[in-house]
């Protein structure tokens, strides 16, 4: 078990699995995951952004 939440979730893959369980059909919308990043690399950073656009679009948000 991680001790600490924001560790668990820094490489963006936890985030995608959560989108993919909530909306499968928006979660294909994520593109590419890169499920072998790791946390505080280019590709987590990726992760991330992808998993913040689709929240956005979630949210019903202006892009940022």
């Amino acid at each position: 078990q991680p001790d600490n939440l924001l560790d668990e979730l820094a490489d963006g893959i936890k985030l995608y699995q959560l989108v993919q369980k909530v909306n499968p059909a928006v979660g294909k919308s994520m593109g590419r995951v890169h499920d072998k990043a790791h946390p505080g690399s280019f590709l987590a950073h990726e992760n991330v952004q992808s998993f913040l656009k689709v929240l956005f679009i979630l949210l019903r948000l202006p892009p940022f």
